[in-house]
C-alpha cells in the first residue's frame, strides 16, 4: 500500500466537518483510510485533485479532503486516482475472461473528459479520470467510425454515440482492437446460432 501522512477532514453534505485531524493515509486495494476514517472505493463516487488538495465525493452524502501531502501529493493523488478507478470498473463493470488492451486517452462525447478505455473481447470500459466508469458492449454496437477532426473513434449504439479520442499514436491500434474483437463476436455468435 502506498502511505502518506496527510490532513483530513470528513464533510456532511452541508459542508460541516464531522471529523477532522492528522493522521497517516493509506491506499489499499479496497479502500481509503486516513486517522480513523476508512472510505471503501465503491462509495468513492467522483475524486477531483488540484492545488495540493484531493477530494473524495461519497455516497450516499458527503466528501473526504485530503491536504498537506507535501511532495508526495502527485504520486499520492495518481496512485489514488489509479487503485480507485480500478476497484470501481471491478465492482461495477461485467468482464471478460482476458485481460483488456488499455488506452490513455478522452471521452469526447457527450462529455469531454480524459480516460482511460479498456477494450475487452466482449466490452469497451471508459474509465473517466475522475467519475464513474462505464461500459459500452460490442454486441450492442451497430457503427464504428473513424473521425477525422477531431481526430476520434464513435462507438454508435441505439442508445446514442459514444466519441472516443486523445489517443494520439493510439488511435490506429485502439481502432482495430474494438473492430477485431467486434468481429470476433459477431462471428462466434454467427456460428453458435446457425446464421453464417
Amino acid at each position: 500500500p502506498r502511505r502518506a501522512a496527510a490532513a483530513f477532514e470528513l464533510l456532511d453534505a452541508t459542508g460541516s466537518v464531522r471529523q477532522a485531524g492528522d493522521g497517516e493515509a493509506v491506499i489499499w486495494d479496497d479502500a481509503l483510510s486516513v486517522g480513523p476514517v476508512t472510505i471503501s472505493w465503491l462509495d468513492a463516487d467522483r475524486l477531483t485533485s488540484a492545488d495540493y488538495r484531493i477530494e473524495l465525493h461519497l455516497w450516499p452524502e458527503g466528501r473526504l479532503v485530503l491536504r498537506q501531502l507535501g511532495r508526495r501529493f502527485d504520486t499520492f493523488a495518481h496512485e489514488l486516482r489509479r487503485v480507485r478507478n480500478q476497484a470501481r470498473v471491478a465492482g461495477m463493470l461485467a468482464h471478460g475472461v482476458t485481460m483488456p488492451d488499455v488506452y490513455d486517452g478522452a471521452v469526447l462525447a457527450p462529455d469531454a473528459r480524459p480516460a482511460e478505455l479498456q477494450v475487452y473481447d466482449t466490452h469497451v470500459a471508459v474509465v473517466p479520470a475522475d467519475d464513474d466508469p462505464w461500459q459500452v458492449p460490442l454486441g450492442a454496437i451497430t457503427s464504428v467510425r473513424e473521425e477525422r477532426e477531431p481526430p476520434g473513434i464513435t462507438l454508435v449504439t441505439p442508445a446514442g454515440l459514444t466519441t472516443l479520442g486523445r489517443l494520439g499514436r493510439q488511435r490506429d491500434a485502439c481502432l482495430a482492437a474494438i473492430t477485431e474483437r467486434r468481429e470476433a463476436q459477431r462471428q462466434m455468435l454467427a456460428e453458435l446460432t446457425g446464421e453464417a
